[in-house]
């Protein structure tokens, strides 16, 4: 019944989401504004932050160095 799943709890570790990401690495504070998307853009996320100018463009860096990257592959079992 149904598609086989597989888990692989991941014990004694800190769960960081993106917008915590944003704090710790550029000091801005970000708000979850849309999801979704079409052509090849579904799961996109849009956000609005907010900071000094300089925190902003900080912000902005960090996203465009992780923007397009690989995903992680996983062997399957």
């Amino acid at each position: 019944m149904g598609l086989k799943v597989g888990l692989m709890p991941v014990v004694n570790a800190t769960v960081v989401t993106e917008i915590q990401a944003l704090r710790i690495l550029a000091g801005v504070e970000a708000t979850h504004v849309a999801s979704g998307g079409i052509g090849g853009c579904e799961g996109a996320v849009t956000r609005v932050v907010d900071g000094t100018d300089e925190a902003v463009r900080q912000a902005f860096e960090v996203v465009e160095r992780v923007k397009g990257e690989k995903p992680v592959l996983v062997e399957k079992l």
